[in-house]
């Protein structure tokens, strides 16, 4: 999105700015609110063990443009990072 009339100013420490790495997600929802929680696994564990690094719960308005957004960039990576044959023509 890049209409600064739609976008709020939006300010961040530098350690949130830093961010945090996650390897797998979960999303889990009621009436109210989806909640995404993102997991940073360790493959050196002998049996699946993750680290919750953020957990994020948002009304269902804004989770629909989450993923409006998250579609919209994953077909934009997809147009540029993947070879043609391999995109599914996206």
């Amino acid at each position: 999105m890049t209409n600064h009339e739609s976008e709020p100013e939006i300010e961040a420490s530098d350690e949130q700015l830093a961010g945090v790495y996650a390897n797998w997600t979960r999303v889990i929802y009621s009436t109210n609110e989806f909640t995404i929680d993102f997991v940073r696994l360790d493959p050196a564990a002998e049996w699946p063990r993750g680290i919750m690094v953020s957990r994020i719960a948002v009304p269902p308005n804004a989770f629909a443009i989450f993923t409006d957004q998250a579609q919209a960039a994953w077909s934009e990576y997809l147009r540029r990072a993947m070879p043609r044959e391999l995109d599914n023509g996206v």
